[in-house]
């Protein structure tokens, strides 16, 4: 189950094996995912799977500003445009004819973000907690840190109906839990006893 590589793509490849001849058929992109604990990593993957996606690609901008009750312009846009919260759709969205993507909601936060942008993104690669109650016919897991909560990696795990469905990708920062190769093969598992 356990990929000897530390690359993503190969991870990539076994998910979606052969996108190029499969990016219009929707049933082949909804059954299969990859996923990772973090939103950072989910952008990384799906900016490196829509590379591979035929077609050329339409970019779109958010256009940011903040509410100030006073109507001043308190943030300079370029800070705006950083920001990713979540739940939040991405200042560049890349897209492709055929590709899937999740429609998002917003959320508030300490000071009113306003972001006109289309609300998706990509969704070749979801967070675990995004993925929790669905069933997929192939996942990729992508652990380049272990699972930070109780459960999370049993949620990855039980996306699909047989072992032979599911890679996973573990990449162990300092070395413990590596094989011969520097490859890792282990990786925690979060379990508050308490919960059970």
């Amino acid at each position: 189950m356990c990929l000897r590589t530390r690359d993503v793509r190969e991870l990539i490849s076994f998910t979606f094996p052969d996108v190029a001849r499969h990016y219009m058929d929707v049933d082949f992109l909804r059954s299969r995912a990859i996923l990772t604990p973090l939103n950072e990593n989910v952008d990384e993957i799906n900016s490196k799977v829509v590379e591979q996606f035929p077609g050329d690609a339409c970019t779109f901008y958010s256009a940011d500003s903040v509410v100030e009750r006073d109507g001043s312009d308190v943030y300079p846009i370029e800070f705006l445009n950083s920001l990713q919260p979540s739940g939040c759709p991405p200042h560049r969205l890349v897209l492709k004819v055929g590709m899937i993507v999740m429609l998002l909601r917003s959320i508030a936060y300490n000071f009113q973000l306003q972001r006109v942008q289309f609300p998706i993104r990509a969704a070749f690669a979801m967070t675990i907690n995004k993925a929790q109650g669905q069933t997929m016919e192939t996942i990729g897991l992508y652990l380049p840190r272990p699972v930070f909560s109780h459960g999370q990696l049993y949620v990855a795990l039980s996306r699909v109906r047989n072992v032979g469905s599911v890679r996973v990708l573990i990449i162990d920062i300092d070395g413990r839990f590596t094989d011969v190769a520097g490859v890792a093969r282990c990786t925690q598992n979060i379990v508050y006893s308490e919960a059970l």
